[in-house]
């Protein structure tokens, strides 16, 4: 066919109809034509360039191809013009009943004009950011259900949500997912900043990316998400996700700043936080001391170790452990154990254990910097806990110290167990023991028996 014909398939005489034993011609039951398939050729058509329109008339441009022109066949099932005009007509021709379809592509116009104005009255609205328009509207989706265009630095929808525009990283990062047409569907908002500022998001159909400056932009959806959103999103002690959800051997995970989610494939959920730990060994006089102190993004700690006195007097011990971090206020994390010693002469046993554990908003709060600080220890006998803090602390903290005891030592902690993280500054994966504080009559979470 030459450009500026309307486009037909051939007819063919008596294709649609039968001959009985008499001779007598009989209609048949024409099929039905796919009418949502034959929008989305059309569209498609529009979107190529292999469909002109003149004058509210589609004709074949000298860029259809011979595959086009077949898709188009195929989803009319019948001899097809395309014209504004009437949807079906019945024509009878001699001796026999024929059906041949005309179909309107004025509504499909009428969708495109208004997915045009739609897109560029939310263009005017968002101002300039998204730069100019690199793209006509196309019609996206997997039944090319979604108006959209595309800009220099993202793009506008048209959804039966309202109109939404995605820029920027988290623009990069939809269309690296295939966008409209990958798993997380089209856009459900604007992109969003966070409760405090320090992010921003979009939601799309199923599921939702997040963008932070330090963390970049990452896809989270389905059952991830759910707990997230429940344990306060980037609010909750696991801050912003670092890695998309990814699958192991035990389910699927999600990483994020400051530990981890973990589905596995019988439907559990579990959060890692991650966690440090440190050993240490101590030498005064006729004491030795080891001991261990670990802490978690959840803000939970524990401090335990072994002493024994080889001298002859008793002692009173006192054991002190700090992160070298000093936060807002010039306050610092310090946790001490005072600890009875006997000797050789006396009755009380020289060697003493504890185990003391606790939870603290302030390891919670500062996690970024405290995760990579080192600690002190010290270890002194006959010496108030007071002088000790004032040996271990920072000159800058002592007047503004807080001093942590066993204050929750009702509880009990699950662990260790070995988990994954990843470090949002340099993205790599490295594993670590972690732990959880429970209630004494709680069981532990799965993973942690």
């Amino acid at each position: 066919m030459s450009t500026n014909q309307y486009l037909m398939a051939e007819e063919v005489a008596g294709k649609y109809c039968t001959t009985d034993t008499s001779g007598v011609a009989v209609s048949e039951v024409h099929p039905v034509p796919d009418e949502w398939r034959l929008r989305n050729v059309v569209f498609a058509g529009i979107r190529t360039k292999q469909l002109e329109v003149k004058e509210g008339t589609a004709y074949l441009s000298n860029e259809a191809s011979a595959f086009f022109v077949s898709q188009l066949a195929a989803a009319t099932q019948e001899s097809i013009v395309l014209t504004p005009g009437i949807s079906r007509r019945e024509l009878n021709e001699t001796g026999f009943y024929k059906k041949a379809i005309v179909f309107s592509i004025a509504e499909y116009l009428r969708e495109l004009a208004a997915a045009t104005k739609a897109i560029n009255d939310k263009y005017a609205q968002v101002g300039g950011f998204l730069g100019n328009p690199v793209t006509d509207v196309e019609f996206g989706g997997k039944n090319y259900e979604i108006p959209y265009r595309e800009y220099e630095h993202g793009a506008i929808y048209v959804t039966p949500h309202g109109v939404h525009e995605v820029h920027g990283a988290i623009y990069q990062k939809y269309v690296a997912l295939g966008a409209e047409t990958g798993f997380l569907g089209f856009p459900e908002t604007d992109e969003l900043g966070t409760t405090f500022g320090t992010g921003r998001f979009n939601h799309f159909q199923k599921g939702s990316i997040y963008w932070s400056p330090a963390t970049g932009a990452w896809s989270i959806h389905g059952h991830v998400r759910d707990k997230w959103w429940q344990m306060g999103a980037e609010r909750g002690y696991l801050g912003f996700p670092v890695s998309d959800i990814e699958q192991v051997s035990s389910g699927n995970v999600s990483f994020f700043e400051r530990g981890s989610l973990v589905r596995t494939f019988d439907g559990i959920m579990q959060d890692y936080p991650d966690s440090v730990r440190f050993m240490t060994n101590l030498e005064g006089g006729n004491v030795k001391c080891s001991t261990e102190f670990g802490m978690n993004s959840r803000g939970e700690w524990f401090f335990k170790g072994h002493l024994h006195n080889a001298g002859f007097a008793g002692n009173v011990t006192t054991v002190a452990t700090s992160p070298n971090f000093v936060g807002e206020g010039g306050r610092s994390f310090v946790v001490p154990a005072e600890r009875s010693l006997g000797g050789t002469l006396d009755s009380e046993d020289r060697n003493d254990d504890w185990d003391q554990k606790g939870q603290d908003d302030f390891i919670r709060d500062n996690w970024g910097f405290m995760r990579y600080a080192s600690i002190k220890t010290v270890m002194k006998t006959n010496v108030t806990v007071g002088d000790v803090v004032k040996i271990i602390l920072p000159a800058l903290a002592v007047i503004g110290a807080a001093i942590f005891g066993a204050h929750i030592a009702s509880k009990r902690w699950c662990g260790p167990v070995w988990s994954m993280s990843r470090d949002p500054r340099t993205g790599e994966t490295e594993s670590h023991l972690g732990w959880v504080l429970v209630e004494p009559n709680e069981p532990c979470p799965p993973g942690y028996q």
